[in-house]
């Protein structure tokens, strides 16, 4: 599925080029010391980080048994939390194999056969903030949204790919579209292709285009995403699902700008910049063989993660405000505390979806437990956006298997994960998504 938008947001890439960012959070510091291949090697971690061979890596550590995406590092009041991404040789803390655990200042880590030491700097790191609430269309009060509007603003004036990371609903269009407004090419337009719901047999001439004859049905030359978008940009939502071969066609575009339509015989120049998004775990995808390593660190030279909803709950009344389209009083009050109590799984999209019921309905009917979404959550609206409806089928089914997975096991989230065939910290990430409970 391919749509095109154009709008004007209220982000001038004039004010974030002169924007001064005073404002700031402190956040603790870990300081990592190791020996690789390269020497003796020391480094200040203060945000979330990917460790591993690859130089594309926030951390990385030169040594043979370290996967190129190896671990995920994201520094907390408590410590330091360390993320296995599905590396080959594991990750081990204090020589206890580990898919993720909370490492202590002074605890040893090994990834796979490199041992590094950690300890807690003395002086916190200085992460800037937004000044403001809002980035183009994207809202937020919170220190968790204000740390993205900030690092987005960095980024948006460059030409570098961007790969937008988080779980469904949480507005990863959003930010690719403010990306686009606040970038030097503004005027340009912003294409959007989702990678989910386009027929693997069209997916081709939709990316590239194709020539007349070149298959059955063409009729005349069609241009395909990339050259439609010339000048401006394109979105690839979803990209975690898109199929071998493309992958491998997508790699081209990046590395030499080029594009070739189906049945041609030459290739053609494009100028666009690449956006992409997905809810999956890209960093196991590469280490498992599903995804290719060279098209991911070309996606994702710049990775932005959006929060969850639930990782910045401070922020609901203002987005209750905003879906409720500046109604006040006693109303909206009510809808604020039935919204503040709620879980959200499906995050931005279920709460807009509250709101707008409720205001018909009231609280009560919209729905008390908002979590729970409609009364049918497998009833298909054709009137409805086809990714809108696929992605409320997938959280419904994902959730009751979940539960229905835990309640087996006995909360046993070993157990439950072997019997499922599912990676352990993946269902973790399912776990806290739908709010499930396990152990």
């Amino acid at each position: 599925m391919v749509r095109s938008t154009a709008r004007g947001g209220p982000v001038l890439i004039q004010e974030i080029s002169t924007l001064k960012l005073d404002d700031h959070a402190l956040r603790p510091v870990t300081e990592l010391h190791w020996t690789d291949d390269t020497g003796p090697r020391d480094f200040r971690l203060g945000s979330t980080i990917t460790l591993g061979s690859d130089r594309s890596c926030g951390c990385m550590v030169a040594h043979p048994t370290v996967s190129r995406v190896h671990a995920e590092l994201i520094p907390s009041p408590e410590g330091l939390w360390v993320r296995d991404l599905g590396s080959r040789n594991g990750v081990f803390v204090q020589n206890v194999r580990v898919r993720e655990a909370l490492a202590r200042a002074g605890d040893e880590l090994r990834f796979g056969a490199a041992t590094l030491r950690t300890h807690a700097a003395a002086a916190p790191a200085r992460i800037p903030l937004w000044p403001y609430a809002r980035f183009g269309d994207l809202l937020g009060e919170s220190e968790a949204m204000r740390e993205l509007f900030a690092k987005l603003a960095k980024v948006a004036a460059t030409p570098l790919s961007v790969l937008v990371l988080g779980e469904t609903g949480t507005g990863k269009e959003l930010v690719a579209r403010a990306l686009h407004e606040a970038s030097l090419r503004p005027k340009g337009p912003f294409l959007v292709v989702d990678c989910g719901a386009l027929p693997e047999n069209l997916m081709e001439s939709e990316l590239f285009g194709h020539e007349a004859g070149a298959f059955t049905g063409a009729q005349r030359a069609r241009d395909g995403v990339f050259a439609a978008a010339r000048g401006g940009t394109v979105f690839l939502d979803e990209i975690g699902e898109l199929p071998a071969l493309m992958q491998s066609r997508l790699l081209r575009v990046l590395e030499s700008g080029e594009v070739k339509r189906v049945g041609a015989n030459r290739y053609e120049k494009v100028d666009v910049r690449v956006l992409a998004a997905t809810h999956r775990d890209l960093h196991r995808m590469v280490n498992e063989g599903a995804f290719r390593e060279d098209l991911y660190f070309r996606l994702a030279v710049v990775t932005v993660r959006v929060p969850s909803l639930r990782e910045r709950r401070e922020d609901i009344p203002l987005l209750v405000q905003h879906f409720a389209e500046g109604r006040e009083g006693d109303r909206l009050d009510a809808l604020v505390k039935a919204a503040m109590g709620a879980a959200w799984p499906g995050n931005l999209r279920d709460l807009k979806n509250f709101v707008v019921r409720s205001l018909v309905l009231g609280p009560e009917l919209g729905g008390a437990d908002a979590s729970e979404g409609p009364s049918d959550p497998l009833h298909i609206d054709v009137s409805e956006p086809y990714k809108v409806v696929r992605d409320r089928v997938v959280d419904h089914v994902e959730r009751v298997y979940v539960e229905q997975l835990m309640a087996e096991h006995q909360g046993n989230v070993s157990a439950a994960a072997r019997a499922a065939g599912m990676n352990r910290t993946w269902l973790h990430e399912l776990i806290k998504r739908h709010g499930t409970t396990g152990r």
